[in-house]
């Protein structure tokens, strides 16, 4: 998973996870130096992925990523590849796309989860850029003014006009009219490929809040339906003039990460 700015505990599960499954199993040393932690972290994170079922280790002594680390590792590529795609070649904004994106978005929705398969492994003490992204976008589905997207989402001024900014040119979000206290006013409504970043995002939620004995995310035919319905957004290569974000932009923000590494996970997801 790519990383930006300071690092939470989800977002370093991830790429211990990312990593396990991009080479295919590793040993614990290799994520250890991979992922820039020390031997205690480590440990503790290695922990939570036995525990939440994203890891196996084997007798080898390598730590393979289970189904439900697969499939955390994709709903990870749909989310950032959704966040840097849009202008007019945006391939998940096209009619040849669309009835697939919500086909995927049907096939989400439908996956459900027993109270007893929740466990809450990590601790969350703060948002992330996609926590924003995903309550904006799940808040603006039935269309909301501005003033509502800001106070439903707890953002400054500044930070709302910058949010929105950004999803309109992800074409995530698209601009209506809508009558609002007797006057007509500009509403921010989900599109299609919105409506697929949250659901998406929904299901990563629930990759991470699950594990045990009884997670539902241990079912081979659970997870092989996900994928099958995730494969197809994940399966073609976005096309250069396909970016909302130029490259010069992503190198300055991406920690570790150089162009020719971007270039190759975009590439391989």
């Amino acid at each position: 998973m790519l990383i930006i700015g300071c690092r939470t505990g989800e977002q370093i599960l991830s790429e211990m996870v990312t990593y396990c499954v991009r080479r295919q199993g590793s040993r614990k040393t290799w994520i250890m130096y991979a992922c820039n932690l020390s031997y205690e972290q480590l440990v503790g994170y290695l922990s939570m992925t036995e525990e939440g079922n994203y890891l196996d280790l084997n007798e080898e002594g390598f730590y393979i990523p289970t189904g439900k680390g697969e499939l955390l590792h994709r709903s990870n590529a749909l989310i950032f590849r959704l966040s840097i795609t849009g202008r007019e070649r945006d391939p998940y904004n096209s009619s040849k796309l669309r009835k697939k994106v919500k086909a995927v978005v049907s096939s989400l929705k439908s996956v459900k989860i027993p109270r007893s398969g929740r466990m809450h492994i990590l601790k969350r003490k703060r948002r992330v850029r996609h926590d924003i992204i995903g309550g904006i976008l799940n808040n603006c589905i039935p269309g909301r003014a501005k003033t509502q997207v800001m106070y439903q989402n707890n953002l400054s001024f500044a930070q709302v006009n910058k949010y929105l900014d950004d999803l309109k040119k992800t074409n995530l979000l698209e601009v209506g009219k809508a009558e609002l206290q007797k006057k007509e006013r500009k509403i921010y409504i989900t599109t299609d490929k919105g409506r697929l970043f949250v659901e998406t995002y929904k299901l990563q939620s629930r990759l991470l809040i699950t594990g045990g004995d009884e997670d539902p995310f241990t079912d081979p035919e659970l997870t092989e339906k996900i994928e099958t319905a995730l494969s197809p957004m994940l399966s073609f290569e976005i096309p250069e003039d396909a970016y909302a974000i130029p490259f010069e932009e992503l190198e300055e923000e991406l920690s570790r990460q150089n162009r020719d590494e971007l270039l190759d996970l975009l590439k391989s997801l």
